[in-house]
């Protein structure tokens, strides 16, 4: 059975995805050394990936085909995805206006090392939570 990605961005549009334990990595490693980082910004994400990018990874830890869709916003589509059609929107336009864009200058510097969607995914799948909905998604 073929999986379906239901999003309201376009299969180029970039992600910035990241790990809530990375977060907790570079917030840790920061607060060790204070007077390094105070008052600096320190952008988190491993790497920006398009929804392309995101579903293939999704295929290949899942084995299973997952077809991207959109959404939308129509008369047919619940409360809840028009809301979240349109705060997508609106990122995807921030990103294209070059606002959305992570700096990981600061990130590296941190010298944390940041987990990827395929490593979370394959440890996620080995602990058994994933099973079969990867493919559902």
């Amino acid at each position: 059975a073929q999986g379906i990605f239901k999003s309201a961005y376009g299969s180029q549009t970039k992600l910035a995805l990241v790990d809530l334990w990375d977060i907790g990595k570079v917030a840790a490693k920061v607060f060790e050394e204070p007077g390094k980082w105070n008052g600096q910004e320190v952008d988190v994400a491993q790497k920006e990936v398009s929804v392309q990018e995101t579903v293939a990874v999704l295929e290949l830890v899942s084995g299973r085909a997952i077809k991207i869709e959109d959404f939308g916003t129509g008369e047919g589509a619940p409360d809840f995805r028009k809301r979240i059609a349109e705060s997508q929107r609106w990122s995807k336009a921030l990103d294209e206006a070059g606002m959305g864009t992570p700096d990981l200058t600061s990130l590296r510097e941190t010298g944390v090392k940041m987990r990827g969607l395929r490593d979370f995914l394959e440890e996620k799948k080995k602990e058994g939570v994933l099973g079969e909905s990867i493919g559902a998604i």
